[in-house]
Order: C-alpha cells, then sequence, then structure tokens
C-alpha cells in the first residue's frame, strides 16, 4: 500500500518514483538519566520525525521551483501502523486526507484480516472480528517539515536520473 507523495503542493510524477523507498525515524530532544542505583530515567521534551526519501526514474524529479527555506507540507508516501488491543484506535491528525485509513483485525495465528474501518475526526473504529486478539489502522502521514532539498544524480549508462532527501519535522 505505498502512494506517491507530494513536497509542497507539487505532485511527484510516478516516472521519477520507479524505485522509491521511504523510512521515518523519531528523533528528539531526550536523553537517559541514571539513578545512583542504576536505573534509567528517560527525560523527553519533544519528538519529532525524520523520513528520508529515495528513489530512481527515467525523469528528474523535478521539484527545483520550491522554496527550500521556508517549511513545506509533505504528503507521504509509506504507511504507517498503529496496533492496538482495542478495535478504536486514535490516529493523529498529521494524516493524508485523501487516503482513508485501512482496518485490520489481528487474528490468534497472528495473520492480518482486513476489517472495516469508520472514521470520525481522529478516531477510527475497526469492526468486529469474532476471535481477533488486537486491530491495526493504517494510515498515510502528512507532515510539515523543513530540508535542504533533494541531492539528485543522472547515469546515462542506465539512462536513469536518481535522487535522494531528508525532511525533518517542524
Amino acid at each position: 500500500m505505498m502512494h506517491d507523495f507530494e513536497l509542497g503542493g507539487v505532485v511527484v510524477p510516478i516516472e521519477a518514483l520507479l524505485d522509491f523507498e521511504q523510512s521515518y525515524e523519531p528523533f528528539g530532544g531526550s536523553t537517559v538519566l541514571r539513578m545512583m542505583d542504576g536505573t534509567a530515567v528517560k527525560q523527553q521534551a519533544w519528538r519529532k520525525t525524520r523520513t528520508q526519501l529515495s528513489a530512481s526514474g527515467w525523469v528528474p524529479l523535478g521539484l527545483d521551483a520550491l522554496d527550500f527555506s521556508a517549511p513545506l507540507v509533505l504528503k507521504c508516501a509509506k504507511p504507517v501502523a498503529i496496533s492496538s488491543a482495542s478495535n478504536v484506535i486514535t490516529l493523529p491528525a498529521g494524516r493524508r486526507s485523501d487516503f482513508a485509513p485501512l482496518g485490520f483485525a489481528i487474528a490468534a495465528d497472528r495473520t492480518l484480516v482486513e476489517t472495516s474501518c469508520g472514521l470520525v475526526g481522529n478516531v477510527a473504529t475497526l469492526g468486529i472480528v469474532a476471535g481477533a486478539v488486537g486491530y491495526r489502522a493504517l494510515y498515510v502521514p502528512q507532515l510539515t517539515v523543513v530540508t535542504d532539498g533533494p541531492q539528485e544524480r543522472a547515469s546515462l549508462t542506465r539512462a536513469e536520473h536518481s535522487w535522494d532527501m531528508t525532511c525533518e519535522e517542524v
């Protein structure tokens, strides 16, 4: 369930995304402190998401007209999952509204069974499945990010354009 992505209102064509990858990682103002007995205590002031995107394709990426000195809206491509013992799951407000969340029940054998997913505000209510041991909702994030822009390359021998870009949530 990968989707296309948009940055700053620019839709990137599929011809620039033939070998697309996206990853997410948390980063933030946190540290682990140790008590006198060695017990760890994590202190966290804030937490944001860093995402890395890369791809190759037949055409250049086409983001050259964007103003990379200002925050941009990134409509991500890679979905994210939230699991719960309950069939009612609160999703983050920062998600793509053009892709409806998907609902799954986790069966006793740990396989996923697709189920209905109703959304009211940020609360997803998944259809009850008999024998389910948990539930999972998938959604596609939408983040406001800062980035220096893509690093682009071209290979004449492979007739290919490739690029990678790191974005950090504001």
